[in-house]
């Protein structure tokens, strides 16, 4: 129940989904900027705060002196803090910066810049393909992202832990252009992340932690686990020559299985991404 009312309270700090953009890359030294709104949820930090806040309500319910937390009780709640930690729902605000930078490798190379205020990205996106008529186009992608504020002080308190994170996004999209008013896009997507966990652990926490767990070294809850993304986008921009609108959604299975005092826990879950913005080129 508390996690619930405080859920208002909390501000998206997932990794960025966005792709924002289409397989045909700007001409040498054009210009795209855009500013976009973003959501993101994962329904891994649903499930596992529905079944600690059952196992709690069981416990503290009808008891004064619920005595030792049991091992299984202790790690189902480590679980509610890891996933609220990474992967609470919420939404964001982004702004893009992409530049045409040359039309001698294959159809044409772009670079992007991107951040959404808790992690900067950088990409490239490589076209490798363009229709006779310029119409259709197939791109290459590929991008690192660093996150300078994984989680706010406040998700880092409420789970007793402090993050870091890096990631490698890659794709391969299809798009069709209209002239100068409708363009389209589509592909597969992959995101790989690496994720560093540290505990922040209140000494009487400590103190009261069950003779199994503290055979653990509770000073290294999680070490440097590793986050998969597998999935697609896919979006459109409608606008007229040099502005667009762009709306867009990229669909993920979250692949994780980090070892959480020595023992591998589940937290995979399905991701949904939507994002709305606007572009301008010139």
């Amino acid at each position: 129940m508390r996690t619930l009312i405080l859920l208002p309270l909390l501000s998206g700090c997932a990794t960025s989904m966005t792709h924002m953009t289409s397989p045909k890359a700007l001409e040498p030294g054009d210009w795209q900027v855009s500013g976009a709104w973003t959501g993101h949820a994962n329904s891994v930090a649903a499930t596992t705060s529905i079944q600690s806040g059952a196992d709690l309500w069981d416990r503290y319910a009808d008891e004064e002196d619920p005595g030792e937390m049991s091992e299984d009780e202790l790690r189902t709640l480590l679980d509610t803090g890891l996933a609220w930690g990474l992967f609470h729902p919420g939404t964001s605000y982004e702004l893009m910066g992409r530049v045409g930078l040359t039309d001698k490798l294959a159809e044409g190379l772009e670079l992007g810049l991107r951040t959404n205020f808790s992690e900067i990205k950088g990409d490239l996106k490589l076209q490798v393909w363009e229709s006779p008529d310029a119409r259709f186009a197939a791109a290459l992608h590929g991008g690192y992202g660093y996150h300078f504020s994984v989680a706010s002080s406040f998700v880092e308190w409420m789970s007793l832990t402090s993050f870091s994170r890096h990631d490698l996004d890659l794709a391969a999209t299809w798009g069709m252009h209209s002239g100068d008013i409708f363009r389209l896009w589509c592909g597969p997507r992959m995101i790989r992340s690496w994720v560093r966990t540290e505990p922040k652990l209140d000494g009487m926490i400590e103190d009261n932690l069950p003779a199994t767990i503290n055979d653990y070294r509770p000073s290294e809850v999680l070490g440097d686990e590793a986050i998969a993304y597998y999935g697609g986008t896919g979006g459109l921009m409608v606008g007229y020559r040099w502005v667009f609108l762009v709306v867009e959604l990229d669909l993920f299975w979250m692949n994780f299985h980090p070892t959480i005092l020595e023992e591998t826990r589940n937290l995979s879950g399905m991701v949904v991404a939507p994002n709305l913005g606007l572009a301008v080129t010139w």
